[in-house]
């Protein structure tokens, strides 16, 4: 959305900056791997190592120029010269360069990037949300997107009645209005059922085309009544979808058969493999000593 244009100006705060450049360099959020949906070990380091690193540099724009960042929200409004408006708090980690941490300045610089908006998108973000309608003026559409039913509900407590609420997940929102933004062209289709074809083989080849869509690579096959899949997604989600939505589509009585597999990111050496042995050598070794001791349990950083 970014990249192609529909983006002019980003309101945001350190964390946002700091998570999406986070996961462009180790694929985490906070810690929690977005590929395999779990954190890992030495996760809570990362954001920070994040901030450390874009500091060290001076800039996001110079992080995003050196190929320190290559992905994301931050590389996109680097590339299409997207102005960003970063506002911090007082619990803010860094903060990063670009962060204004006086709240009167940053609310003068949000004021100053204002002019010749359309219309504003409230994405997941209540105090960046309230911020920027009470600096827009009542003339300008407002669409805020939230999981929790309160923030909508709070702009409109606070007189905000341009703001339409939409209460749902962020991402399912930002993916449908990508999807309505580049909806592909219309296909002249001109494909004819040769006689004997199963009856339902039609809708059977929609739907097998719909679930490889959502892959990165893969390929389906019709014989009679059966349809199989096979092919790699981005995570262990989008392959359980794929496969659900391929069962629920097919009409029956065409049958499946899914071999669907999913990217594994990287990460640090199994934490059990290692703590385990040390509480048992520990709990040998000083079964009889004091019992507030504590053993060593994690290696120490780059003990590997």
């Amino acid at each position: 959305i970014i990249e192609s244009g529909y983006i002019h100006v980003l309101f945001c705060g350190n964390a946002l900056a700091a998570h999406d450049m986070e996961a462009s360099l180790y694929g985490t959020s906070l810690g929690y791997n977005l590929g395999i949906g779990r954190s890992v070990p030495h996760g809570h380091e990362h954001h920070l190592r994040t901030i450390n690193r874009v500091r060290a540099l001076g800039s996001i724009q110079k992080a995003v120029e050196s190929g320190i960042i290559k992905e994301g929200i931050m590389a996109a409004c680097v590339r299409k010269g997207v102005p960003i408006v970063l506002a911090g708090t007082i619990r803010d980690d860094g903060p990063l360069p670009e962060v204004i941490t006086d709240s009167i300045k940053a609310q003068e610089a949000m004021r100053g990037a204002l002019p010749g908006v359309a219309l504003a998108l409230l994405v997941a973000s209540t105090l960046h949300a309230v911020a920027t309608v009470n600096l827009l003026p009542a003339s300008v559409p407002t669409v805020c997107v939230d999981i929790n039913p309160a923030v909508p509900t709070k702009l409109s407590d606070r007189g905000s009645f341009q703001a339409v609420g939409l209460v749902m997940d962020s991402s399912s929102f930002l993916r449908e209005l990508a999807r309505e933004l580049f909806e592909r062209p219309g296909l002249d289709d001109r494909l004819e059922l040769a006689s004997g074809a199963p009856e339902g083989w039609d809708e059977a080849a929609i739907a097998a085309l719909r679930a490889l869509s959502s892959l990165e690579s893969g390929k389906v096959s019709l014989s009679g009544r059966a349809v199989t899949i096979e092919g790699v997604a981005p995570d262990q989600g989008t392959a359980v979808a794929v496969s659900y939505q391929l069962r629920r589509d097919l009409p029956k009585p065409f049958s499946t058969s899914e071999s669907i597999k999913w990217k594994e990111a990287s990460a640090p050496g199994d934490v059990a493999s290692e703590v385990i042995p040390r509480i048992k050598a520990y709990a040998r070794t000083n079964a009889n000593g004091p019992k507030s001791v504590l053993p060593a349990l994690m290696p120490p950083l780059g003990a590997r």
